[in-house]
């Protein structure tokens, strides 16, 4: 093992080990993002059609613009999975499963997912999600991530993708509490920035009718339950003049969705058809 490995691997001991006692600070946060992006990314398959990107960090940065200065430099990134599933990362790095882009049915629900999961990195969620883990459930952490970051060929590939997974799931175990504060975040947030917040409403709604047996990984992380949802409808009940706010964007989410499903071959191109 080099001398640089073993240091970032002290280093990533001693930062975790101080997150079991209090929430970490922004610097903290921001010290780990890096790791833990490269984590996500030696273990699912990314999606980098530029355009589709483009496309969700345009999203991201309307609604970003809503609210004052942030102290942490957002991402917006996209897993090729038809699974339905979005999560949080330290320091502002979003990740959105292609599925999510899928499902939905406008780009108001889009935004309502992104907004949630910006509210759980505003409202400091994830931060507290270190503070809240025993020691010894951090300790198994630590494990995880620095046998991604040493580990080397065919053991390094495989703790990886453990690493990857589990470093995900961690961070997004949220409280009912956090869910609601998340809920309320991302209301406002998606009223301040135009669109109309019924898309987080009917977004859930889809997703809890497709759960009869096997529940999307979004609703296994964020538990979404009929009482939440009403709690969501009346927030919105709550807000005045919502009626110019949008659902859509003149059909550029159904050519965004098109170009997808092309992508993922998940769709074929006909005769005389055009290549989005």
């Amino acid at each position: 093992m080099s001398n640089r490995y073993f240091n970032r691997f002290l280093i990533l001991i001693v930062i975790f080990s101080s997150f079991s006692c209090a929430t970490m600070t922004v610097e903290q946060e921001k010290s780990v993002s890096e790791d833990f992006e490269k984590s996500v990314k030696q273990n699912f398959s990314m999606f980098h059609d530029r355009v589709v990107r483009d496309y969700v960090e345009s999203i991201g940065r309307k609604i970003l613009s809503s609210f004052p200065q942030s102290s942490f430099e957002y991402e917006f990134q996209l897993i090729e999975s038809e699974e339905i599933n979005a999560f949080a990362g330290p320091a502002g790095k979003i990740f959105l499963n292609t599925g999510v882009l899928l499902k939905a049915k406008n780009v108001g629900e889009v935004a309502g997912v992104i907004a949630h999961e910006i509210g759980h990195v505003v409202r400091r969620h994830v931060a507290e999600n270190y503070s809240r883990k025993k020691p010894v459930a951090i300790g198994k952490n630590v494990a995880i991530i620095a046998a991604t970051i040493l580990g080397g060929g065919r053991l390094g590939r495989a703790t990886g993708m453990v690493g990857g997974i589990a470093s995900a799931a961690y961070l997004n175990k949220f409280t009912r509490e956090d869910e609601i504060e998340a809920d309320a975040f991302a209301i406002q947030a998606l009223v301040d920035a135009g669109y109309h917040p019924d898309g987080l409403v009917t977004f859930f709604e889809t997703l809890l009718s497709e759960a009869t047996t096997r529940p999307p990984e979004f609703l296994s992380s964020h538990p979404t339950t009929e009482k939440r949802i009403q709690s969501v409808k009346l927030l919105i009940a709550s807000k005045e003049n919502l009626a110019d706010l949008i659902y859509t964007d003149n059909g550029r989410f159904e050519i965004i969705q098109r170009r997808v499903r092309l992508r993922m071959g998940l769709e074929s191109v006909g005769i005389g058809e055009p290549v989005y």
